[in-house]
């Protein structure tokens, strides 16, 4: 769990755009490969637009 440091820190203070492929704060996390039709959301790390055959969850990191 993130200190309200961090917290705050991520949601006021990092408003930079992540490069693709990462997320979080000062983009230090790696996305899963298995987002549909792109990158992971920058913030969150959520696959926004769903994921690829095979895999769930919102990072789209359980694999059926």
């Amino acid at each position: 769990m993130p200190t309200l440091y961090q917290w705050v820190q991520y949601e006021f203070v990092n408003f930079t755009e992540c490069e693709d492929g990462f997320y979080g704060l000062e983009c230090s996390t790696e996305c899963t490969r298995h987002c549909k039709d792109g990158p992971c959301n920058y913030t969150t790390g959520d696959c926004d637009k769903g994921c690829s055959d095979g895999w769930t969850g919102d990072h789209c990191d359980t694999g059926f």
